[in-house]
């Protein structure tokens, strides 16, 4: 985690799209922002991150913060992603990474 990725889930968890479709609570995003802050493992936010997300520059930090903690996969939803080829980074949706979980 970096301060920046925990903000952007505090961001999406108080959209109106996902709060009132799932009924979440100002105060419950802040208290897992807090939970993800003190529990996760924290790194500082990538500066100046390659450009490897060809869709969305302002995602590139994410494939720095996954090749710098050493992560074996980046987990996310967006489509956009499909077009990155990192080496020794696997790209998969939620679907895929809880196959691999339950196997």
């Amino acid at each position: 985690m970096c301060p920046r990725l925990i903000y952007e889930v505090r961001k999406a968890l108080v959209s109106p799209r996902l709060a009132d479709r799932y009924d979440i609570q100002t105060s419950e995003a802040e208290a897992f922002s807090r939970q993800l802050s003190e529990e996760g493992l924290l790194v500082d936010d990538p500066a100046d991150p390659p450009r490897v997300v060809p869709d969305d520059p302002n995602d590139d930090y994410l494939i720095a913060l996954a090749l710098a903690t050493g992560s074996g996969f980046l987990v996310t939803r967006y489509r956009h992603f499909e077009k990155v080829n990192v080496s020794g980074l696997r790209i998969i949706g939620p679907r895929d990474a809880l196959r691999l979980l339950d196997n």
